[in-house]
């Protein structure tokens, strides 16, 4: 019987924001209709916390490209303040990705690099968690599952330096090294 190899890498990295706009909705993007790619699990009108792949040719690290990828997609600057965990998804393609995703809040600036073709808009928490899961893009219920429990333990009391050291120690040590933290 042939044994069959444990990938020890990811075939690609991302990063993934969560973030209010200043009436405390999470600020979402929509897939536009001309990006229809089921190979990879994304379809014209899906809506998504931004993310998007770190550049690792560039030596990227997870939260520059968290803040990038926010920028491309939603116009808006954003400072990363926290992680909110490691994520992986497989997608239709059998393309295995690690996802880095973060807290962040926004600078009151207009994102001043390359922009992407998307609609950006707050939606109401309650608007969110009503989303049938075949609207929302993979990872984006978990991810902010994850944040809400996050910013329960920062709201008593735990220091962020606790949440960088509690969230680095559950994710593989190969993710770490785009941390730079």
């Amino acid at each position: 019987m042939e044994r069959r190899q444990i990938p020890t890498d990811y075939d690609l990295w991302g990063s993934a924001v969560v973030c209010l706009d200043q009436f405390h909705r999470l600020i979402v993007v929509v897939e536009p209709d001309d990006r229809d790619r089921p190979q990879i699990g994304k379809f014209a009108g899906m809506i998504s916390i931004p993310m998007g792949a770190i550049d690792i040719d560039k030596r990227e690290t997870a939260p520059q490209a968290a803040a990038r990828e926010f920028g491309e997609e939603t116009g808006q600057e954003v400072r990363i303040l926290y992680p909110i965990g490691f994520f992986e998804i497989v997608e239709p393609n059998g393309q295995r990705c690690g996802v880095w995703a973060f807290y962040g809040e926004l600078t009151g600036k207009p994102y001043l690099g390359e922009l992407e073709d998307m609609k950006c808009y707050g939606l109401a928490e309650k608007e969110f968690l009503r989303l049938d899961p075949f609207t929302l893009r993979p990872l984006a219920r978990e991810i902010y599952a994850c944040w809400k429990w996050i910013k329960l333990a920062i709201d008593s009391g735990k220091p962020i330096q606790w949440v960088w050291d509690m969230v680095k120690s559950y994710a593989p040590a190969i993710a770490k090294r785009l941390l730079n933290q």
